[in-house]
């Protein structure tokens, strides 16, 4: 696997408006939930408007680029250093259906896994 870098929490509304003008989530009430209800050509399209800006400012070199992890990136950061499908108990370490109360809830806010990844739940 080459190396690749992950942001520490999921992105939010708030972000992902900030970026794109837009916010295809109809939740509102919560700009610093995890954006979701996305279709891959918009997030596609936030990594690149994300990389062109953060390259007109300095922020990332050209050699770069943000993306979308692969499924065994994400897998690798959900697991850590654990060898299970997740790396802590679903209630501890996501915002899930079972405890969530049916909205969407601000994102850094449950225990980050041993990689100091929040809301990484795995095969939950």
């Amino acid at each position: 696997m080459n190396d690749f870098q992950l942001g520490q929490t999921p992105i939010t509304q708030a972000q992902y408006k900030a970026v794109t003008g837009t916010d295809p989530t109809d939740h509102g009430e919560n700009s610093d939930a995890q954006i979701d209800s996305v279709y891959w050509d918009h997030t596609d399209e936030y990594c690149e408007k994300l990389t062109t800006l953060d390259r007109e400012v300095g922020v990332l070199p050209n050699e770069w680029e943000y993306r979308l992890p692969t499924e065994a990136e994400r897998k690798y950061a959900c697991r850590a250093a654990s060898s299970e499908s997740r790396d802590g108990e679903p209630q501890e370490i996501a915002c899930n259906h079972d405890n969530a109360d049916g909205r969407p809830h601000s994102v850094g806010q449950k225990a980050p896994n041993t990689s100091n990844f929040h809301d990484m739940p795995g095969d939950i």
